[in-house]
């Protein structure tokens, strides 16, 4: 996705411009051959398309590019709201609960595919829980992180205790193998 910053937001505006000059500022390279215009970071084409009249028009269903963007985006309020689908945000844009978004089309977000995944009952019947404290301690490992904590754990350990629900967490460096 291109994002352009200190841009300007014109409402009876029907096309969406692009300045070169903007983004030659952040190292886009863009090239005009024939009627054929290429935008380019690096080695990765971000935009490839053809010249309508006189103007070069973005059409593709691949190219995303805001118009306007506020300090805080589509992206942050899907984390914000605890991965809310895009539906319901837009629900919420027409009930203008969300005013500063005007747009919006999320990126892939793993979290929310997991979040959203059917939950499995294991157990039919209901357990009662454990009388005494430390009767019963349920314990899980999770790890490896994919970036260390500010502590550099990559790993972390829960003990929940049945009778009371207390939970403890306790971050580890790295993982033992028992024997």
């Amino acid at each position: 996705m291109l994002k352009l910053k200190d841009v300007r937001h014109i409402l009876k505006l029907k096309r969406n411009l692009i300045s070169v000059g903007q983004l030659a500022d952040i190292e886009m390279k863009t090239t005009f051959d024939g009627n054929v215009c290429k935008m380019m970071k690096g080695v990765m084409i971000m935009i490839h398309d053809k010249k309508e009249g006189t103007l070069y028009m973005t059409s593709s269903s691949t190219t995303s590019i805001l118009v306007a963007s506020s300090d805080v985006d589509a992206d942050t309020w899907h984390h914000r709201l605890w991965h809310m689908s895009e539906k319901e945000m837009k629900a919420m844009i027409s009930k203008r609960k969300l005013p500063e978004l005007k747009y919006i089309d999320l990126d892939f977000c793993e979290d929310y595919v997991y979040e959203k995944k059917r939950k499995v009952n294991f157990s039919k019947v209901m357990k009662s829980p454990k009388a005494e404290r430390l009767e019963l301690v349920h314990t899980d490992v999770w790890g490896k992180a994919s970036v260390p904590s500010l502590g550099s754990s990559l790993y972390f350990v829960t003990f929940i205790d049945d009778a009371s629900r207390k939970v403890k967490i306790h971050f580890l460096k790295q993982k033992i193998k028992s024997v």
